[in-house]
């Protein structure tokens, strides 16, 4: 009996195991047949096996570990001589679509500033709740003209940090941010939160007072 099997389209995240699926029928009474293992296979890489149901279809998941963009995704029924009729084999083909990681980035550095001195700003970067080493987050204190930005690297727990030298900002509330501006495998993102900037403290100073010998009653 010749076999048909259709190959739906996909679309899945970066690294994250993804449904793929395709409906086995008979090429001429189109009835479904079940009970049969199709192979699908993603650009050729990653592979799967799912058995039709009665409706003939079949599903698996495969993990994508391509960059973002549109790859061959094929399915294949190898026949079936153990029933009789025969099945013979057939292979159906479509596209799948990888697309990028989604991140969240999350401000855990200083609170607290003060102008004239150093501060420490820091962030974590992850995706699905994993955090993602070796990527470079910005931290910035303040805005527009007068915001000061250092870079960081994150690191096994998706940690980044970096120091400001010395904070020069106006008194009071000032945002702060970390941003991840993305690649080829994730998602850009901010995280925002604010940092409270005091003034400098006052300069110590000594008085030393020199002694004197005057006169009675003369100006000395």
């Amino acid at each position: 009996i010749p076999t048909t099997l259709k190959v739906n389209p996909a679309t899945g995240q970066y690294n994250v195991a993804t449904q793929v699926s395709g409906v086995l029928t008979n090429s001429t009474t189109t009835a479904p047949i079940a009970n049969e293992p199709v192979t699908f296979k993603l650009n050729g890489l990653e592979t799967c096996t799912g058995t039709t149901n009665t409706s003939g279809a079949a599903s698996c998941f495969v993990t994508p570990g391509e960059t973002p963009g549109s790859y061959p995704l094929t399915g294949t029924f190898a026949g079936d001589t153990t029933v009789s009729p025969h099945l013979s084999g057939s292979t159906g083909s479509n596209t799948f679509v990888v697309t990028p990681d989604p991140t969240v980035t999350v401000y855990t550095g200083a609170t607290t500033a003060t102008n004239g001195s150093p501060a420490t700003l820091s962030g974590v970067l992850t995706a699905f709740g994993n955090a993602l080493p070796n990527k470079t987050v910005t931290l910035t204190l303040g805005t527009g003209g007068t915001a000061q930005s250092c870079t960081g690297t994150t690191n096994a727990v998706g940690s980044a940090s970096c120091v400001i030298g010395s904070v020069n900002q106006t008194v009071g509330s000032v945002p702060v941010t970390d941003t991840f501006a993305g690649d080829n495998f994730y998602l850009p993102s901010n995280g925002a939160s604010s940092v409270t900037v005091s003034p400098p403290p006052p300069i110590p100073t000594t008085l030393k007072v020199n002694p004197a010998t005057g006169q009675y009653n003369v100006a000395t």
